[in-house]
């Protein structure tokens, strides 16, 4: 059994895919449901900032932007790849 999750899979498009890289359709609608999501917030913040005029709020609205942006970025990268993410060194405040 083992010998058979190690093996590529063969797709009639493009050929061989490894297993990491295998992703069904309901994964595929699923990522595609969170990363629209996420592209519609991001939006969302950028048409609603130029409206604020409270500092605080401005300053959650950019840390929430660039946390957001980084979540979408890792997840793109984790599912195109199939690897986990990389850890972040990165800690803002």
């Amino acid at each position: 059994m083992m010998e058979n999750s190690a093996r590529m899979h063969q797709n009639m498009h493009v050929g061989d895919i490894p297993p990491q890289l295998n992703h069904g359709g309901h994964e595929v609608f699923d990522v595609h449901e969170v990363l629209s999501g996420t592209v519609g917030t991001l939006n969302q913040y950028m048409l609603l900032r130029p409206h604020v005029k409270d500092q605080e709020l401005l300053n959650i609205i950019d840390r929430q932007y660039t946390f957001m942006q980084d979540e979408y970025n890792i997840t793109v990268e984790c599912f195109s790849t199939g690897q986990d993410p990389q850890s972040q060194q990165k800690v803002t405040r």
